[in-house]
């Protein structure tokens, strides 16, 4: 039979057992535990740090943002005061280059109608003068 179901062994048996057991309770409890609860309570207080940064650094960057938006905001109002400004200064100044240039052509057209108005008397006058000789040649060839 075998020595560990001989039950004259029973009470040793169970005498080591039990002590077994209580040394590996007693480690468990006085020496793993405590270390084990001392990492879980750093840990824990590690996460509660980290996510308090992680709160800080939420808020940073929704301050920074909000900043960036309004800065955003303003540079685009800007852009749209200035692209009016400029659109404004652009109409004033098309209209002041389309009044000269109506104002030059004007100015232009009536010193051609005075030329061309010149010209013209000139030419009526020569004309008159050519018919005024031809009228004197032609009366002095029919009386003679």
């Amino acid at each position: 039979m075998l020595p560990q179901l001989a039950s004259a062994t029973f009470p040793s048996q169970i005498f080591w057992i039990l002590w077994g057991f209580v040394c590996v309770y007693l480690f468990m409890s006085e020496i793993v535990s405590p270390k084990l609860n001392d990492l879980f309570t750093r840990r824990d207080g590690y996460l509660d740090e980290l996510k308090r940064t992680s709160d800080e650094l939420r808020t940073q960057a929704e301050s920074i943002n909000n900043v960036s938006e309004s800065i955003l905001e303003k540079t685009q109002r800007h852009i749209r005061e200035s692209e009016d400004s400029l659109e404004k200064n652009l109409k004033t100044e098309v209209a002041a280059s389309k009044a000269n240039l109506e104002r030059d052509f004007l100015l232009q057209t009536n010193q051609e109608f005075v030329s061309i108005d010149e010209a013209s008397q000139k030419v009526f006058r020569e004309i008159s003068e050519n018919l005024d000789e031809l009228v004197i040649v032609a009366k002095s060839k029919l009386e003679g």
